[in-house]
This record gives C-alpha cells, structure tokens and sequence, in this order.
C-alpha cells in the first residue's frame, strides 16, 4: 500500500492517539492532491479548560503534523483542524503563504483557549506575507472570529476578488462583542469593527 499513492489521498490523525501518528504517509502519496483532518477524539475539555499539561500534549503532537504537512501543503484541497485548544491550530499566515490556489476549504476550529502560558492567537508573532495564491477555488472556510478580524487586518486585498466572493461560504464562530448584553470583556470587538472587517 505504501508504494501505490492512491491510497493516500486522504489523512486523519487523532492527536488523543496513543500509537504513532503515520506522518511519512505525506510522502507516499508522490504528488497527488490530498485532503486533511487534524481532530482530537476526546469528547470534552469543559471540565478543565487550562489544563496546560493537556494543552501542552496536543500542542506537541499537532506541531509534528504541522511540521511534516508544510513541504505538502501545496498539494493540499482540504485543509480542517477540529481541536480542543486554539494553541493547537497551526500559524494562520503561514497556511495561507503555502497553499495553492486549489485549496477549496479551510476550517480551523478549535473548543476553547488554553492557559494564557501557551499562545492561543493563530496569527500573533507572524509577520504578515503576501498569500501564494488567490485561492479562485476556496468554497469554505471556516474560521473564529479573532483570527477572520485578523486575516482582514493582514490582508485587506484578499477579500476584494468578486469571483471567489460570489461562492465562498464563510463560517464565523466564537464571537462575543462589547456592544452585546451578553459581552463583559472590554477586549472583545465591537460590531461596528466587525462590520467594517467583513465588508472589505
């Protein structure tokens, strides 16, 4: 199986997995396109949100995956992470400076922020690079809403092509504004920056 490439063209690993993670498999599918899931089986981290021993776990073991899917990641249709800490996800700018134009979804999810002891910002620390490509192609992407404010603010031209604007689906989650009733954190967005962030 592992001289036959077809047989990779689609990847899960479970970052809760006890036995080795098959990261040579990027390899044995030559140059055929593939897709990605990075998810992490356990049900729930509610009980214990700053956990850092657990944060820290996933943290090393999706860095790994990381690592070895950069190289790839141009060959890369679909690309979704579904973890437990935002800390897990990997550096936004640096996704975006290594797909290709192909890239036809995008979702980066996670459960909860980890102990402020361990970066949870998928953008913070990266200086901003132009993208590779102008993803024609991207149906979907998914992202919270800290890291779309912050894709905004890093690339303003990249939402001003109409043809990929005509048909792209985007997915917010995690939001929570000062101007909400619901909102007690001064270090939430407005909906007014919102607004002016998803209309460029």
């Amino acid at each position: 199986m592992m001289r036959n490439a077809h047989y990779w063209t689609r990847f899960a690993f479970d970052l809760a997995a006890v036995e080795s993670l098959l990261l040579d498999a990027f390899l044995w599918s030559n140059d055929l396109p593939f897709d990605m899931l990075v998810f992490d089986s356990r049900v729930s981290c509610a009980a214990h949100p700053q956990d850092n021993e657990a944060a820290s776990a996933e943290l090393a073991h999706a860095g790994a995956v990381v690592s070895r899917l950069m190289p790839h990641l141009g060959r890369c249709h679909s690309l979704h992470f579904d973890v437990l800490y935002a800390s897990s996800l990997p550096p936004l700018p640096a996704v975006l400076q290594h797909c290709s134009q192909t890239m036809a979804e995008l979702k980066l999810d996670y459960r909860t922020h980890s102990s402020t002891t361990i970066p949870c910002n998928p953008c913070s620390g990266h200086t901003a690079v132009a993208p590779s490509a102008n993803f024609i192609f991207l149906t979907y992407l998914s992202l919270d809403v800290q890291t779309f404010m912050h894709l905004t603010q890093l690339y303003p031209q990249w939402s001003n092509n109409p043809r990929r604007c005509a048909y792209l689906t985007l997915e917010i989650s995690k939001y929570a504004f000062r101007d909400s009733e619901k909102s007690g954190d001064s270090s939430k967005y407005s909906t007014k920056d919102f607004s002016v962030s998803s209309t460029k």
